[in-house]
């Protein structure tokens, strides 16, 4: 009996073993990068705009990393590139969230996303498996449109038009959530989701100078993402 026990517990490591080294060889291949060397006890998971990890991006995240927050950038560029239905896209990142969650010691963490990674936070909010979603403290929108198609399209990448015609309604889905919101708009975007966003006590919202970029003050716009997830 002492030695089948034995046999079962070796059995259950092994498997476990296997599983934890298929999903980090599945992250491995997502265009996540990572800044991780904060202490703050709350993780980012951040989603940049269809540009990808351009300039704005990697400075919000520098950033927010002075302020000692531990940061997971995926590339919405290139893991947007073909269609993402939200059931999938919320399988992977929460395999990715899951895994960066233990490997930052880390029980807790918010959704940030940034134009077209706003409006695909909001579907990853609505699909995270039932574990994450316990450790999910809130989400912040920057900038978001009204819908998406949850795939970069070349010809989105030449404007910052809102999206109102696609498949999947980010403000209709958004109401679903359960956990606090809250959306940064630029006050010259004229922005129809932010317009449309009602306040309440789960969901929150400001207006910063300029527009889709908020005059490109990156400290003044992470000072207010810190607010809001102070707030949380």
């Amino acid at each position: 009996m002492k030695y089948k026990i034995l046999t079962l517990v070796f059995l259950i490591i092994g498997i476990t073993k296997i599983f934890a080294q298929t999903a980090a060889q599945k992250i491995s291949r997502m265009p996540i990068s990572q800044n991780t060397k904060g202490t703050n006890t709350t993780l980012i998971f951040y989603l940049t705009g269809d540009g990808g990890m351009n300039s704005f991006s990697s400075n919000l995240i520098a950033d927010l990393a002075v302020h000692n927050f531990k940061i997971i950038a995926l590339d919405s560029k290139k893991y947007f590139w073909e269609e993402k239905a939200p059931e999938k896209m919320g399988g992977e990142l929460s395999t990715a969230i899951d895994f960066y969650l233990t490997q930052t010691n880390t029980n807790q963490f918010v959704i940030l996303g940034y134009s077209f990674g706003a409006d695909a936070s909001i579907f990853l909010a609505t699909n995270l498996s039932a574990s994450l979603t316990k450790k999910l403290k809130g989400v912040v929108l920057l900038s978001p449109s009204m819908a998406t198609d949850l795939e970069v399209k070349v010809s989105d990448l030449f404007g910052f038009g809102d999206n109102t015609t696609g498949k999947y309604k980010t403000l209709a889905t958004a109401w679903k959530l359960t956990k606090p919101i809250f959306c940064v708009a630029g006050a010259d975007e004229n922005n129809i989701f932010y317009n449309s966003l009602i306040k309440t006590k789960m969901v929150n919202k400001k207006m910063l100078p300029g527009s889709h970029k908020y005059t490109n003050n990156v400290s003044l716009l992470s000072n207010t993402i810190i607010g809001a997830l102070t707030a949380f």
